[in-house]
């Protein structure tokens, strides 16, 4: 009977080992999951989007960088009354989309953002001042330059 009292002990102590080490483990999950909680995703919408693009504003997708003459000319008796010249200048221009009009689906199924922008459009052109230079002027008596 002594040696069935030992077996019995020893099942006793593995099935003791087993609960202890199963409820450590769950405990150290739960312990885990306070000081690491899962973040919540962040909701997104339409208008969520919007904002974003619209304080973005415009979007330059070209630009250009170049020169030009122009020639100029008025009146049509030399000495008297006709003026011309050629002016020399360099500008920039970029085109780009509008950011307010784009079009914007969330769909949510498919955790997806679909954004339509919309035709480019030209944003600006400028002229540098600095790069202005006039040549083959002529003036007249009263037509000066």
């Amino acid at each position: 009977m002594g040696s069935m009292s030992t077996k019995a002990k020893v099942i006793v102590l593995i099935v003791a080992v087993v609960v202890i080490m199963v409820g450590t483990i769950i405990g150290y999950r739960k312990i885990g999951g306070i000081f690491n909680p899962k973040k919540a995703e962040p909701e997104i919408t339409t208008t969520i989007v919007s904002r974003q693009l619209q304080t973005m504003q415009d979007l330059t997708t070209a630009k250009e960088n170049d020169y030009g003459f122009e020639e100029f000319s008025e009146g049509n008796i030399a000495h008297v009354n006709k003026k011309k010249f050629t002016m020399f200048y360099s500008y920039e221009i970029r085109a780009g989309v509008d950011l307010a009009k784009a079009e914007i689906k969330v769909h949510d199924d498919t955790r997806t953002i679909s954004i339509t922008l919309p035709k480019a459009t030209l944003q600006s052109v400028s002229v540098d001042p600095d790069s202005l230079r006039f040549f083959d002027t002529e003036s007249s008596l009263f037509n000066s330059i």
